[in-house]
């Protein structure tokens, strides 16, 4: 992989983080949860917090056993960093 195509690959990744999160604070949790999935694609090794995050936007959206399946991926990352 190229220094370029390398780059274009960790600015994707950011704009993603950075449209959940602008989703995330503004209550959108649906769109929230599409783009920190998207995340959860692209990156070797996703933050707690990306998974803290969908975990809250899951059950903000009504959906409890993937809450709690991020909740508890991102409890296992904590503890084991």
């Amino acid at each position: 992989m190229s220094f370029q195509e390398w780059t274009q690959q960790v600015q994707e990744m950011l704009n993603t983080k950075k449209f959940g999160d602008i989703a995330f604070r503004d209550k959108d949790f649906k769109t929230a949860i599409d783009y920190y999935s998207k995340l959860v694609g692209m990156m070797s090794v996703p933050s707690a917090t990306v998974f803290a995050r969908r975990s809250f936007s899951y059950l903000m959206n009504g959906q409890s056993e993937l809450a709690l399946r991020d909740a508890m991926q991102a409890q296992d990352m904590l503890n084991d960093g």
